[in-house]
């Protein structure tokens, strides 16, 4: 309600329901946007967009250059559904973690009950262990570990298959919590995620590709929009392991060139889908960057518009200093 009342007191029109279709190109710049709403189809004519996606579909349709996953075969990170459990005994629970903890130092929660079951026929999702969250409301937890591979989170068709598969493996992790997990005898399952989460389909290139090297380098940059200290966390695109490599400094940089798609003069791209390579973008993929990439983004859109001039043009320092004095850490 907050978020609703600030962007209405600053004018702005929201539209909700209300989906993207197409853009209409003159040269390199977008002159309008095709949308469908319960009117039917309508047309947007902006001077700058910024396309929050998550898969760039804007840009991709604008003609802007992008890759798919993995730079060397395209294979995408496997996408999740989160779940939320209730009736859960928390004491319980958190003892027996501690207890993993003890008992099978530097193995990943529960690994070795996971093996068992998956040698008895009883477990078979695509994961080697659990990842499970406690919530600030008594007896609710976060279940971060259901797993569809081979999904393209831009084609309609698989997304229907990993919504489906994923709910189906919702139900598995339940019965599995109530046979084998002291604390989980009694667990309910209370919601899932509105959709499936997905962490990887286009990454748009930019006038800069953030990499994996300047991650876990510490790297900085001289148009530095944003922080990050997340690791390199990679769901392997082909099996149940994956890579979480901690970055060597106290943090790395996003420089602004990464929200600046190549060959469309007015548009800029925010959130998951910014100029970074699979590794790079493994780490600021994840939602505290997103935000500050979404604000570096609207920022520079709003600078571009008053000062007359492309989001590429635009003098970064003038984007930076407004962006602290926003509170924005750059």
């Amino acid at each position: 309600m907050a978020a609703l009342e600030m962007v209405c007191e600053a004018g702005s029109q929201i539209r909700f329901h209300t989906s993207f279709v197409d853009v209409v190109m003159q040269g390199e710049r977008i002159s309008e946007i095709v949308i469908l709403d319960k009117g039917g189809l309508g047309l947007l004519r902006p001077k700058v967009v910024i396309d929050t996606s998550g898969d760039g579909d804007i840009a991709m349709k604008a003609g802007a250059p992008f890759e798919m996953g993995r730079r060397e075969d395209g294979k995408m990170m496997p996408v999740t559904l989160f779940l939320t459990i209730g009736n859960v005994d928390d004491e319980r629970v958190e003892s027996w973690m501690k207890e993993h903890e003890t008992l099978h130092p530097g193995e990943r929660l529960f690994q070795c009950i996971v093996q068992q079951a998956k040698a008895q026929g009883e477990w078979t999702l695509d994961r080697e262990f659990l990842n499970l969250y406690r919530k600030p409301t008594s007896g609710q937890w976060r279940v971060n570990t259901t797993r569809v591979q081979n999904i393209d989170g831009t084609n309609p068709d698989d997304l229907s298959r990993a919504e489906i598969e994923s709910r189906r493996q919702a139900w598995e992790l339940i019965r599995f919590f109530r046979s084998h997990c002291p604390g989980l005898e009694n667990a309910q399952l209370l919601a899932t995620g509105s959709q499936v989460g997905v962490r990887e389909t286009r990454h748009i290139l930019g006038d800069y590709v953030l990499n994996g090297q300047d991650v876990l380098e510490g790297r900085q940059f001289d148009d530095s929009i944003a922080q990050c200290s997340y690791p390199i966390d990679i769901h392997d695109p082909q099996g149940p392991r994956g890579r979480l490599e901690g970055i060597r400094a106290d943090h790395y940089e996003i420089p602004y060139r990464c929200l600046v798609p190549r060959q469309v003069d007015n548009l800029l791209v925010a959130g998951r889908p910014i100029s970074a390579d699979h590794e790079g973008a493994a780490s600021a993929r994840v939602i505290p960057p997103c935000y500050a990439t979404g604000e570096a983004a609207g920022t520079a859109a709003a600078l571009s518009i008053k000062q007359n001039v492309a989001p590429r043009e635009l003098d970064v320092e003038l984007l930076r200093s407004t962006l602290r004095n926003q509170g924005a850490i750059v």
